[in-house]
């Protein structure tokens, strides 16, 4: 797909922007991430608001893959494990 040099250097500010909103995920995730996302816009007759869409889904794409997992309990291992995560269940 071919875009804009505008459009180019508009997705490029919103790898940079959510590159420092999101600092434990690497910035080729987050490139990776808005690419992916813009792919889907690609039929898109209004290109003005593109940039927009890619920024908010990605964001919350980003959002799921940084939060810190450090608080939570280990996950049980070995032959207790399936008792542990049925009796966590109910």
């Amino acid at each position: 797909m071919v875009i804009s040099i505008h459009e180019q250097r508009q997705l490029d500010e919103v790898i940079e922007r959510l590159t420092a909103r999101y600092p434990a995920v690497s910035r080729s995730t987050v490139s990776e991430v808005v690419h992916d996302l813009h792919t889907t816009f690609a039929g898109a007759p209004l290109r003005e608001y593109v940039a927009l869409f890619v920024e908010r889904r990605a964001s919350a794409a980003l959002e799921e893959l940084s939060v810190p997992y450090d608080g939570l309990p280990p996950v049980p291992s070995g032959r207790h494990a399936a008792v542990a995560s049925t009796a966590a269940d109910r």
